[in-house]
């Protein structure tokens, strides 16, 4: 869980750099704050951050903390998978554009989980 949350705060100091949108929207039911959720799983992902996570059963679970993005599925995949990919294919500037505009394509997708 600590790990999850460093991540957003540097995550969200580098967005801010390269959006320049306000803090405000940052917190849910915000699309910046949707993004950021699903990139923490992609990110957890990332077998250079494995030793960071000691407990074998934590590393083994998604790392969002929510479940509805396992089940969001697009005409390309499930998003989670899809996130992954960008991810592995991008640096992190690339991934946060990249992954906002997927989470931007499939918003009616994901508000249905978030009751939007």
């Amino acid at each position: 869980m600590a790990v999850h949350e460093i991540i957003h705060f540097f995550w969200f100091n580098l967005w801010h750099e390269l959006f320049g949108d306000s803090p405000e929207f940052y917190e849910q039911p915000h699309l910046p704050w949707i993004v950021s959720e699903l990139a923490i799983d992609a990110i957890f992902s990332d077998k250079r951050l494995n030793y960071l996570i000691t407990n074998p059963e934590a590393a083994a679970r998604p790392a969002s903390g929510y479940p509805m993005f396992y089940e969001i599925t697009t005409p390309d995949g499930p998003i989670t998978d899809i996130a992954r990919k960008i991810y592995k294919a991008n640096n992190i500037r690339g991934f946060m554009r990249e992954i906002y505009e997927l989470c931007e394509q499939n918003y009616d997708a994901i508000g249905k989980y978030f009751n939007y």
